[in-house]
């Protein structure tokens, strides 16, 4: 079961054990955290759209109610003037008034006030999930599909259900109470009694319904993410895809996983269609016995044909409030499976944060020490053992050691995308935990093995690193780079885009235009992390230079498995097994005979028999 699977699970556990525990209030009063960022508490401008809705809504109950009698009073007049030639003029023209320029009106601005409220609410929640998600650490991001991410927040932000919860539900209920107690004092308490008795039905029918769809519902919301997550997958990994001409094998991939989301949409469907069956049928039995019992009353004497015109005529409209609080609660408990990937995202909480009182980080002399430090991914899987170094300011050090010894581990720690397990790492003598992340991350800068570049200008990526940046600035970093004559050859030059993940710029010129990028930032400290691995050799000497003019006056921490790019390094950490086994400059460490010096042989004996360079 991979992190995915774990996650799902996870979500049905939590969701049935708030249900089971709290009942459907609990389990509703959960999702108030939205309310925040669903009712306009500061804008003024919703707020005033706000009480124009409110104010609709009242004038549509009225007018609910009004009509039908105002219908009645016109069978009456007409039925008192019939054989007289008299119209009644007055009687049709209130009628008419009702039920088209106040009702329809009402309900044209109560549109526009719902559209504009609900713009409000998708734009507060969009901006929420985003920034939350953006704050949690490295741990979050490395475990979860990013496709599913994705659709958890397109699906979770269209809360404003819960604003039709009181603006709507409130509204339902408030007619079919009035309905009740008008039909009563209209005709008889029975007539009012079947009234309620077919909302009632009806509400059961639509909770057992909910209860039955909500399983089924679960499974389609998981099976739409994971038709995008391998739609995302299949469409970002396209260059993988082609080289191992597996086309056909991603497009089985696809059509498989839209086909099990069509099933499980379909079933939904389905048995979604059956429940509006019944609450229909509920609804219709009920009109049957009222239509009955008016038209006896009729038969009787008492009580007129336009009576009978008016059951008729307010059945369809009380009707709409039965079905549309059945629809409401069906709605709703859709929308609430859909909500809970969003409402499970936002109660995650950042491994990683400031702690209170965290303070901006001030470097002075820029000297860095790593204390008794281990760290472990997994509590039942150490990664560093008791790594203490220290670093004097604007040195240059070096690890090296075979893939997976712990070398990537100690710069993501450097960079607090996780906390140590124990020890700790100072810079002038701050410990990283008590300082702010942004702070810190302000006086980092990091050239990685892949860089990740934003499909956007050359002039735009350059300046993500400093937005106050000038252009004058970002020339002077591609001299540096050694680039800014190649993106000058460019047709767009520095307006040319460069696609995703640069795929427009060969590795060479990405890795310069990575180094640039953190030229135009600045950092007081620089992270190299195996920035010249996927360069040629030729095109390895270009991009040494750039480093060579990025590395000056600044502390430099370099990653690396070729040791002829770190010889110059005024000091060099051999890694081995979570632990630095050797520590000293290139020739300390030949000299020493020890596991760097085996190293070097081998990368040499390599290099020799390809008929290639070691230095």
């Amino acid at each position: 079961m991979n992190e995915d699977d774990k996650e799902e699970e996870r979500m049905k556990l939590l969701s049935q054990k708030r249900l089971e525990e709290t009942g459907w209030i609990g389990y509703l009063r959960g999702f108030t955290i939205f309310l925040p960022h669903l009712i306009p508490y500061k804008d003024r401008f919703t707020q005033f759209w706000l009480l124009v809705l409110l104010g609709c809504i009242c004038v549509d109950r009225v007018t609910t109610l009004l009509i039908p009698i105002q219908l009645a009073k016109v069978i009456d007049a007409l039925t008192a003037y019939q054989g007289t030639g008299h119209v009644p003029v007055k009687e049709l023209a209130l009628y008419f008034i009702l039920n088209f320029p106040v009702q329809q009106a009402a309900q044209v601005l109560e549109n526009f006030a719902r559209i504009r409220i609900s713009q409000f609410s998708k734009y507060q929640l969009n901006s929420l999930a985003f920034s939350h998600v953006m704050s949690l650490s490295m741990d979050y991001h490395t475990s979860r599909s990013t496709g599913k991410v994705i659709t958890a927040i397109e699906q979770g932000t269209d809360l404003t259900f819960i604003l039709d919860i009181g603006l709507g539900l409130g509204p339902r209920i408030v007619d079919l109470f009035v309905a009740a107690v008008y039909l009563t004092n209209k005709f008889d308490a029975s007539t009012g009694a079947v009234m309620l008795m077919a909302t009632v039905v009806n509400a059961y029918v639509t909770a057992k319904g909910n209860k039955f769809t909500a399983a089924i519902e679960r499974r389609s919301v998981n099976n739409d993410q994971e038709e995008n997550k391998v739609l995302y997958d299949a469409i970002g990994n396209w260059y993988t895809v082609e080289i191992h001409n597996q086309r056909k094998f991603e497009h089985q991939r696809y059509t498989g996983a839209v086909m099990k989301s069509l099933l499980s949409n379909r079933r939904y469907s389905d048995i979604s269609d059956l429940v509006y069956s019944m609450q229909n049928l509920v609804l219709e039995v009920g009109y049957l016995v009222v239509c009955y019992m008016i038209a006896t009353r009729v038969a009787d004497g008492q009580s007129t044909v336009s009576s009978f015109v008016f059951i008729t005529s307010y059945w369809s409209v009380i009707s709409y409030p039965m079905m549309s609080l059945a629809y409401q609660l069906h709605s709703t408990a859709s929308q609430l499976v859909r909500a809970e990937w969003l409402y499970q995202l936002l109660q995650t909480k950042p491994s990683v944060q400031d702690k209170p009182g965290a303070r901006p980080l001030r470097i002075t002399d820029c000297e860095i020490e790593f204390q008794n430090v281990s760290f472990a991914y997994h509590p039942e899987r150490p990664i560093l053992h008791d790594i203490s170094f220290k670093v004097a300011p604007g040195q240059s050090i070096a690890l090296v050691g075979e893939t997976g010894s712990g070398k990537s581990s100690l710069l993501k720690l450097l960079y607090r995308f996780y906390d140590v397990t124990r020890g700790r790492i100072t810079i002038d003598g701050q410990d990283l935990r008590d300082v702010t992340l942004s702070s810190l991350r302000d006086s980092l800068g990091a050239v990685p093995q892949d860089p990740s570049v934003f499909d956007q200008t050359i002039m735009e990526n350059l300046l993500y690193a400093r937005p106050g940046a000038t252009e004058a600035d970002v020339y002077d970093a591609c001299r540096r780079a050694r680039i800014h004559d190649q993106i000058l050859s460019f047709p767009d030059g520095y307006r040319a885009r460069i696609g995703e993940r640069g795929v427009r710029l060969s590795g060479g010129e990405l890795q310069r235009l990575a180094i640039a990028r953190v030229l135009v930032r600045r950092p007081r400290i620089v992270v190299l992390d195996e920035a010249t691995s996927a360069v040629d050799s030729a095109t390895e000497a270009a991009v040494q230079q750039a480093l060579q003019a990025l590395s000056e006056g600044r502390t430099v921490f370099t990653v690396a498995h070729r040791l002829s790019t770190v010889v110059a390094a005024d000091r060099i950490l051999v890694v081995h097994q979570g632990a630095i086994v050797e520590s000293g400059t290139h020739r300390e460490l030949l000299a020493r005979d020890g596991r760097y010096a085996s190293l070097w042989r081998i990368q040499t004996a390599a290099a020799k028999d390809e008929g290639g360079d070691v230095l």
